[in-house]
This record gives C-alpha cells, sequence and structure tokens, in this order.
C-alpha cells in the first residue's frame, strides 16, 4: 500500500486504482452487463471521475483510467454502448449529456 498513490479527505483515504485492478472492473462489469433487457449506456467522463482524479489532483492518472474504457470496449457486449465526452464528471456539461443520453434511449423504440 506505501507505493500506491494516496488521497486523504479527513478520516477517510482514497486509493489510486492500478491498471490491472481496472482492467478487472472492466471484464466484470461488461461480464455483468450480458443479455441487457433494454437499451445500456456508459458515458464515459474523460476529464475525470472524481474531485480526486482530475487534472490536477492527487490521484490523476488518465493513461491508468484508459485501461477500463479499452477493456470495456474490447469486452461489452451487443448492445450496450459507450459513449466518451471530454469532460470531468462533475462538470454540468457532462450532466447535460448523460440527461440528453438517457432521454434519447427512454424515447427511441425499441
Amino acid at each position: 500500500m506505501r507505493s500506491r498513490k494516496l488521497h486523504l479527505h479527513d478520516i477517510r483515504v482514497a486509493v489510486r486504482t492500478s491498471k490491472e485492478e481496472l482492467e478487472r472492473i472492466a471484464v466484470t462489469m461488461a461480464q455483468r452487463l450480458a443479455n441487457p433487457k433494454g437499451p445500456v449506456g456508459i458515458l464515459i467522463p474523460q476529464g475525470g471521475w472524481s474531485e480526486v482524479d482530475k487534472e490536477g489532483a492527487d490521484l490523476f492518472e488518465p493513461d491508468t483510467d484508459r485501461v477500463l474504457v479499452d477493456t470495456l470496449k474490447r469486452g461489452l457486449p451487443q448492445g450496450v454502448s459507450l459513449k466518451e465526452v471530454d469532460y470531468h464528471i462533475s462538470d454540468p456539461r457532462f450532466v447535460q449529456q448523460a440527461v440528453e443520453w438517457l432521454d434519447e434511449m427512454i424515447s427511441s423504440p425499441r
């Protein structure tokens, strides 16, 4: 654990996931998304997934995050869509993209 990047919140600690861990997470996600019963979409915020992994923050490692995205792309079953946007997850533009895409999926005929 000493070689891992850490971010101290208060009494809580965020630990940077490794490339290997993200690869395993992506494989598990893809397996669990097999045989979807309706439209499924994954929206990836390329600018970071939390306040501590945005550009300039302690856990910012876009190359490490890329492993999750690339592994997901290779393993997602048919019928599951993945989109990447250039925003951070806390950016209102990311939220707008998510809302618009969800509305699109809900409104389109099956």
